[in-house]
């Protein structure tokens, strides 16, 4: 089946059956397919990876947001949740400064999340993301996700941005 997908026979009715028998263990194969496909091929195993939580291909996965093929961008954007762990919170802040489509930022800004919520140190991870308010003009990005992310960390930033913004 994933030769199949591979030469974007009937990728959506494929994808679809793939998805109801791969599993994790499959995903060596199916990110194997990806990077030898093109388009509709490859965002299928993209979203395949993205599916089954593939954190092992999170650097593929960030990689393929940039690609110039819009549907597999898309597909990498729309897969960042499921790979993405809270050691990738670096990477996807990048991505939420870099999104220009309001879909993309939306969806780094849910695997942004994800990655806080997992992460063994919340408090260290939303600070780190915080951190940033004072140095990107893309201020909104970061307050979006807060609420989100609730807390004593997250709530004192939006505290201290006011209070900075009316003095």
């Amino acid at each position: 089946m994933l030769h199949h997908l591979s030469e974007g026979k009937d990728t959506d009715a494929t994808e679809k059956i793939l998805l109801s028998f791969i599993s994790k263990e499959d995903l060596p194969s199916v990110a194997e397919t990806a990077k030898k496909s093109n388009g509709k091929a490859k965002a299928a195993c993209v979203r395949i990876i993205g599916v089954r939580e593939g954190t092992s291909w999170f650097p593929m996965i960030s990689k393929l947001c940039t690609s110039e093929d819009k549907t597999v961008q898309d597909a990498a954007y729309r897969a960042l949740q499921g790979v993405s762990s809270p050691d990738n919170l670096n990477d996807l802040i990048r991505l939420l400064l870099i999104a220009d489509d309001k879909a993309h930022v939306t969806e780094v800004q849910q695997a942004i999340v994800t990655a806080i919520k997992d992460s063994d140190d919340q408090r260290r991870a939303i600070h780190q993301l915080t951190g940033l308010l004072n140095k990107t003009d893309k201020k909104e990005r970061i307050i979006e996700i807060l609420p989100s992310l609730g807390g004593e960390e997250a709530w004192k930033s939006v505290a201290d941005l006011f209070n900075t913004r009316s003095e």
